[in-house]
């Protein structure tokens, strides 16, 4: 493995808790112009955007916006033992 992959996702964790602040503070504005994340968050290829994925999802007759960033990089998410292991 070359070590320099892994950029940001190396052991990092959060808490729920930060993790919605960190939401609450981002779709609010408070940590880049509202303008900057629409472009961030606008689905390109594949529904791929600047590092994350966004689409749409229907749930009971209503759109809802998706943006989610998996975070499998490199075991960068834990993964259950493999069987006999």
């Amino acid at each position: 493995m070359y070590p320099k992959n892994r950029y940001a996702a190396d052991a990092k964790y959060a808490t729920t808790g930060d993790l919605l602040k960190f939401a609450h503070a981002l779709f609010a504005g408070r940590l880049i112009a509202p303008e900057t994340l629409q472009q961030m968050i606008k689905p390109g290829l594949d529904e791929y955007s600047d590092g994350l994925w966004s689409y749409q999802l229907t749930a009971k007759g209503a759109k809802h916006s998706v943006i989610k960033r998996p975070g499998l990089i490199m075991d960068a998410q834990a993964r259950p033992p493999k069987r006999g292991s």
